[in-house]
């Protein structure tokens, strides 16, 4: 008898615990649909409830984070085969390889920090440091080199 309750009572249990996290494609805010529930009523409820919240966050322009595409870093130089060096602050510049470049973003994220950048060439004046503040999405760099 008493195995008999234990089993039905393990039949009408259960529990639910769903997080997503989701990304704004216009601003890069992040926010996150959440919700929890046990038994035989609130694990349904639950799961309603995150997939209500998941539908209502796309509706207004936010993905789930693991479905965002990691941005790109493209590089070039007019003309091609200078050296690029960045940093955080233009007095941080270290090289990163010769133009053009196509990186992904270290973190695989569409969030990019501030950053200054700088091309050298032999033969060519060295370009002015040019620093951009922080982006969301694809960071395109180009300079165009003087003799």
């Amino acid at each position: 008898m008493k195995v008999a309750l234990v089993l039905v009572a393990v039949a009408l249990t259960g529990c639910a615990v769903k997080s997503t996290m989701h990304v704004s494609t216009a601003t890069g805010e992040i926010r996150n649909c959440s919700a929890h529930g046990w038994g035989w009523i609130g694990t349904p409820m639950a799961l309603s409830i995150h997939r209500s919240c998941t539908d209502s966050m796309r509706s207004i322009g936010y993905v789930p984070l693991d479905d965002v595409e990691p941005a790109i870093l493209l590089l070039d130089t007019d003309p091609p085969g200078a050296q690029f060096f960045s940093g955080p602050t233009a007095q941080e510049l270290r090289p990163i390889g010769v133009s053009p470049i196509k990186l992904v973003h270290p973190q695989r994220s569409r969030s990019w920090a501030s950053e200054c950048f700088q091309a050298k060439k032999h033969g060519y004046k060295d370009s002015e440091i040019d620093c951009r503040g922080p982006l969301w999405g694809d960071r395109i760099v180009s300079i165009k080199l003087s003799q």
